[in-house]
């Protein structure tokens, strides 16, 4: 078995991290600081480093393909279903404050009857769940399954014309790719108009198809000091033109910017990274990269249990103030720390649960 590239997983280590961080309510840095330390690459790099392992002869049989991604789809639908049946319950212990309005969404908390429980459902199998707070940031996971099999499709149109081992398929794969994010970028910053999970879904299909180039033709670059000192040139340079990228509403400057800062980003990242590899701090972190998809799916949750221990230390209560997950600290770096950590660690101990039920089952069937 081939091993695992540590510096990737460190890298989506940093991302996962910076990603959690962000979504605790604070306000101590400026756009442009936010942005360097995560605001403007934290989840664009997840999709270009998507693309780095798709092999052509793979990403060509699109139905073989996108059978391939059921494991994806299908955590990502029993997470989702699980929070909608969930709610009722979230609203009575207040984690949803009925009649309050929901950050994300701006529609007020509200319990669901049957029908509605239904068709959310319905909704999730179809890729099309929303509105669940606790599940915010599995747009994410949704994106990149329609932006995957976007990219098969793509991918077997282009093969025939094209052979896949040849340099033009990639050319004009990536080519194809560009005009379908141009589209979505003309559609969301000219005319105002996006549907979600469509526009930013062939975003993410441009950022993969870059990644797929990136790894490569760049790979063998990753340890050259001058690339990584343009890199590092360019990337500040499109993060302080830039601020904030925004993928789940499909907000960024325009297209160069994005793809040009988040392939410097992932360069400059990878160089740390490999400083890092073997370290204690590094393989904290290459653990988050590596389980970065649960982190993703749990970490609000581990904020929501946070907020109610914070509440029984009488620090905060029903009526404070909130932001979109977590209670507004400011910029206490105490509370800050809480809730990051709870973030984390409950994500990561859920999923050792997970596994050691799993163990269990397998042993009892």
């Amino acid at each position: 078995m081939k091993k695992r590239d540590e510096a990737v997983d460190i890298v989506k280590g940093f991302a996962i991290l910076a990603i959690v961080f962000y979504h605790i309510a604070f306000t101590p840095f400026n756009d442009s600081v936010r942005a360097l330390t995560g605001g403007f690459w934290k989840v664009p790099i997840f999709f270009l480093i998507a693309g780095f392992f798709l092999k052509n002869e793979k990403v060509t049989n699109p139905i073989k393909f996108i059978f391939g991604l059921k494991k994806l789809y299908l955590k990502t639908t029993i997470i989702y279903l699980i929070s909608i049946l969930l709610h009722n319950l979230f609203v009575r212990i207040n984690w949803y404050p009925e009649g309050t309005t929901q950050a994300v969404t701006g529609i007020e908390y509200y319990l669901y009857d049957f029908s509605e429980i239904f068709i959310r459902c319905l909704k999730t199998v179809f890729c099309a769940g929303h509105g669940e707070t606790i599940m915010g940031a599995m747009w994410f996971a949704y994106v990149l399954i329609m932006a995957l099999v976007g990219y098969s499709i793509v991918s077997y149109m282009v093969n025939l014309f094209f052979d896949e081992s040849s340099d033009s398929y990639n050319i004009v794969r990536l080519i194809v790719l560009l005009l379908a994010a141009g589209v979505s970028y003309v559609a969301t910053h000219i005319y105002g108009f996006t549907i979600p999970r469509v526009n930013n879904t062939l975003t993410a299909m441009c950022l993969i198809g870059f990644g797929r180039i990136t790894f490569l033709y760049g790979s063998k670059y990753f340890n050259n000091y001058w690339v990584i000192l343009l890199s590092f040139v360019l990337m500040l340079d499109c993060i302080f033109r830039t601020g904030c990228t925004r993928l789940n509403q499909n907000e960024y400057l325009d297209l160069p910017t994005l793809i040009i800062g988040t392939i410097s980003s992932y360069f400059v990242l990878q160089f740390i990274g490999r400083k890092i590899v073997n370290t204690y701090i590094g393989n904290l972190i290459s653990l988050c990269g590596r389980n970065s998809y649960y982190i993703m799916a749990y970490h609000i949750l581990g904020f929501m249990i946070c907020s109610e221990v914070l509440k029984m230390l009488n620090i905060f209560n029903n009526t404070s103030p909130r932001g979109m997950y977590t209670f507004l600290v400011e910029n206490n770096i105490l509370y800050i720390s809480l809730y990051f950590i709870f973030g984390v660690g409950v994500s990561l101990l859920l999923l050792q649960c997970g596994k050691i039920i799993k163990r269990v089952w397998n042993k009892i069937c």
